[in-house]
């Protein structure tokens, strides 16, 4: 009797030390849940993930309208891939659980495959995992983000970025169209006018003087709002040197909505200057 006793109470002292264990398991392993929770429901999903453009943080050029990105808007997702961006009619979103978001596309919709995905990596840095229709992952941040110096100029820095973003070799001849217009700068120490003209499909760079004046047609390699500018030839100019080619300009629209310009022209003074866009 007295045996049978104590395998009861062994028993009972087992069974206890397992459901204890069990318990703990439980709350450890809920702890971690509440931990990895990032969106409770839709709504909050599809608001964060359509409230900017993604780049693909291996693209070689992040801040160039070229730049490969996903954006959400208007029930259509648009894809960039160093080409014309194109275009998915959403069909539906769903949220497959507090880090991932499914966006099903219509099946006729430029030869998709699939569905985009999207997963969030790390909610505080705004990092996700992307998943295409064609079955391409990448990692990316939204574009306010990665390009958040780009778009503070001007500053004293480089940002990160060195000249060989604007290859001379890529240069073109022609300007987009949002950038045409007449940019213009009178330094008040000498009188000389500076400006930038991009009408006529081309932009050319004119100094005026007396003594000392010409106009340059520039090559121009655009990054985001900015365009890096080289010399293409001397269209007139007296005490023009033939051979004299520029090693860097930089014209540019800022965060706060003015144009600057960056280069060493004789006459003009150092760093970043204003210039009107007065057509």
């Amino acid at each position: 009797m007295i045996r049978v006793i104590k395998i009861i109470c062994l028993s009972f002292l087992l069974n206890s030390c397992y459901e204890a264990k069990k318990n703990t398991n439980n709350k450890v392993i809920l702890k971690e849940d509440i931990k990895q929770t990032y969106f409770k429901n839709l709504k909050e999903f599809k608001s964060f993930i359509e409230k900017d453009k993604w780049i693909d943080l291996k693209d070689d050029f992040p801040c160039s309208e070229d730049s490969r990105s996903i954006t959400i808007k208007d029930d259509f997702v648009y894809l960039h891939t160093a080409m014309e961006p194109i275009e998915f009619k959403v069909e539906s979103i769903k949220q497959l659980n507090s880090k991932t978001l499914e966006i099903k596309i219509k099946e006729e919709s430029n030869g998709g495959n699939g569905n985009f995905q999207v997963e969030i990596l790390n909610l505080e840095e705004q990092l996700v995992k992307w998943t295409n229709c064609y079955g391409v992952t990448f990692e990316a941040k939204p574009h306010n983000i990665v390009c958040k110096d780009w778009s503070d100029l001007p500053l004293t820095k480089e940002k990160g970025y060195s000249k060989n973003i604007y290859e001379a070799n890529d240069a073109k001849i022609t300007v987009n169209n949002k950038w045409i217009g007449v940019y213009y700068y009178e330094s008040q120490e000498t009188g000389k006018e500076f400006i930038i003209d991009s009408r006529n499909d081309i932009i050319q760079l004119e100094v005026g003087d007396n003594q000392y004046g010409y106009i340059d047609q520039l090559k121009v390699v655009q990054v985001g709002d900015t365009l890096g500018l080289f010399y293409h030839k001397n269209i007139s100019g007296r005490n023009y040197n033939e051979n004299r080619a520029y090693d860097f300009l930089k014209l540019y629209k800022a965060s706060n909505g003015k144009f600057y310009f960056e280069g060493e022209l004789p006459y003009l003074p150092k760093g970043a200057i204003e210039f009107d866009k007065v057509k």
